[in-house]
């Protein structure tokens, strides 16, 4: 199924969650802010998204991009709160590359916060999309400060920086216990893994690579 880019959008509008195929290759794709966190400063109300704070979210897009172009390349996971009119805040929570010199990489993740023109990556293979629960006004901060307040960024990849995805699921049941979403979907996106899995182990690894949250939230 090909549709335009108003199509699209009247179409996730329309879904409460889809699978979206990576041709969806028609979206504006200018950044328009890039600004990174760190750990410890992940939400400190940037100026960059500011002015989209209060904007309600009309879809969690979970999407997976190809770390190399290659049919086999493991995929990097993050989130985009999709606020419609091709518009999103992307949470990426990923690691901070070196200075050039400077060594390897360290595994202590930075969230990536950033405004985009468009409603998620065209470079996804596939994405899982999630509606807020039915009569629940989400918004942007509301997400941000959930992350905040249950130290979500506080969080270090594994030995060989995997753990992207395993992020993400957490997130997603966060928003579950938060009501933010209806339940059922942190075990729909499970089986969406494992059935991309069958198809193609290397891009979709299985157990989950997982990281490690460094600090817990309070009580």
């Amino acid at each position: 199924m090909h549709l335009s880019k108003k199509g699209l959008h009247d179409y996730l509008i329309q879904t409460t969650a889809l699978l979206i195929p990576r041709h969806f290759k028609d979206l504006n794709t200018e950044y328009s802010y890039k600004a990174f966190i760190p750990m410890g400063n992940t939400v400190d109300l940037s100026s960059d998204v500011e002015p989209d704070f209060e904007k309600p979210v009309l879809q969690f897009i979970v999407c997976g991009s190809p770390v190399i172009d290659t049919p086999t390349s493991p995929l990097h996971w993050r989130i985009y709160l999709h606020m419609g009119d091709h518009k999103s805040i992307l949470v990426d929570m990923t690691i901070r590359e070196p200075s050039e010199g400077r060594g390897k990489p360290d595994a202590t993740g930075w969230l990536f916060i950033s405004k985009k023109d468009y409603a998620y990556s065209n470079t996804s293979d596939m994405g899982f999309v999630i509606i807020p629960k039915k009569g629940r006004i989400v918004t942007v901060r509301n997400v941000l400060e959930m992350i905040r307040d249950l130290k979500r960024d506080k969080y270090r990849f594994d030995t060989d920086f995997g753990g992207c995805r395993y992020w993400c699921s957490i997130i997603i049941a966060d928003l579950e216990k938060k009501g933010f979403i209806a339940p059922g979907y942190s075990v729909a996106f499970e089986t969406f893994i494992e059935q991309k899995h069958s198809e193609n182990p290397a891009r979709y690894p299985l157990p989950t690579r997982q990281g490690t949250f460094t600090e817990l939230p309070s009580e």
